[in-house]
């Protein structure tokens, strides 16, 4: 959806809070500002960022009080071709 207004931000927002809906498929920019306490996964696709921002990304799970969140990465090959060529040394 192309919709990018604050309008439907808010609505999406309303919605997941509410459990209507199961979970949202996002940029890092409808991602900003967003104070959502029960968040239990976070899914990055690809490493296009530096660390402090998928440390950023990954910190909205797990945030309410007593509750655990997981951080999955799913990353290109190509990064860890310099680990296996480590590994071949």
């Amino acid at each position: 959806n192309l919709d990018t207004t604050a309008t439907y931000k808010e609505a999406e927002v309303t919605h997941l809070c509410a459990g209507d809906t199961w979970g949202l498929c996002t940029t890092e920019l409808f991602g900003m500002g967003m104070d959502v306490p029960d968040i239990t996964i976070v899914v990055q696709w690809r490493a296009t960022c530096g660390l402090s921002t998928l440390w950023q990304c990954w910190g909205h799970a797990g945030r309410a009080l007593g509750e655990s969140g997981t951080a999955i990465l799913f990353a290109e090959k190509d990064l860890f071709d310099d680990m296996k060529e480590e590994k071949r040394i």
